[in-house]
Order: structure tokens, then C-alpha cells, then sequence
């Protein structure tokens, strides 16, 4: 486990894709400093009150899309570093491009088997948090 402990925002509106990626983040030890968002307008406020060191964001979400969350992200000075994993059901080459055009800091196709689908976050997560720790020891 990391410490100080990281906080992360999980930006998903789908139920199951949730606890599935709080699975994930639980098995890691990092539940008690993560929020969830289940639209856009909560993810702006939540990041809005207290940044992220790691944010893991659906693309298809009710108001605002994903990519429009990244967007706000890295056009807001105070937040535009924190490492954004787009999470998403679509391998479409262009759907990737978009997202990192915009600013992604990974992307993870969604996978169908759940064992396979925690795995993946469970790796961008401590790939993005060792880096986040790695940045504030050099």
C-alpha cells in the first residue's frame, strides 16, 4: 500500500462497472480515499472541492461525456497534471485516439470477464500511483 494514501476519483455510471472497479480498488486498500462520481456534474464537483492524485473515467455518461470531463480537467490549471484511465467499452481506434488527443493518461477497454476487468484497473492503478510516488521522491 501506498503511503500518504492517494486519493482517487471513480467517474461511473454504470452500477455493476462500479463495484467492480471498487473490487479492484478495495483489493489494493485504497476504498476509504476514493469517491465515486455517477455523472458528469458530480465528478466536476468532487474534483472541484479536492483534487485527485488518479481519476478512472467512463466515457458514455449521462450529461457531459467522459471526453468532456477530460476536457474541463486538463483546461483547469489546478487539476490538469492528475493522471485521468479512461475506462471504456469501445476497442474502435478512433474512440482511443479521441481520448488521448484530449489528454488521456491510459485507457482501458472494459473487458467482459470480471476477473480480467479488476485486473486492469487494479494495474492502472498502481502504475499510475508508484509514478505519482516516484514523481514526489525525485
Amino acid at each position: 500500500m501506498l503511503d500518504p494514501l492517494p486519493r482517487i476519483v471513480v467517474v461511473e455510471d454504470t452500477l455493476l462497472d462500479e463495484q467492480l472497479t471498487m473490487e479492484a480498488i478495495r483489493e489494493i486498500g485504497l476504498e476509504s480515499r476514493t469517491s465515486v462520481a455517477r455523472d458528469s456534474e458530480q465528478a466536476l464537483v468532487i474534483l472541484s472541492s479536492a483534487p485527485a492524485d488518479l481519476v478512472l473515467l467512463d466515457v458514455k455518461l449521462p450529461k457531459l461525456s467522459g471526453l468532456g470531463v477530460l476536457e474541463w480537467i486538463r483546461h483547469n490549471q489546478k487539476l490538469r497534471q492528475i493522471p485521468v484511465v479512461i475506462m471504456s467499452n469501445s476497442e474502435l481506434p478512433a474512440n482511443i485516439t479521441a481520448a488521448y488527443e484530449r489528454g488521456a493518461s491510459g485507457y482501458i477497454f472494459k473487458p467482459l470477464d470480471h476477473n480480467s476487468y479488476i485486473s486492469s484497473i487494479k494495474s492502472a492503478c498502481l502504475f499510475w500511483l508508484r509514478g505519482r510516488r516516484l514523481r514526489e521522491a525525485g
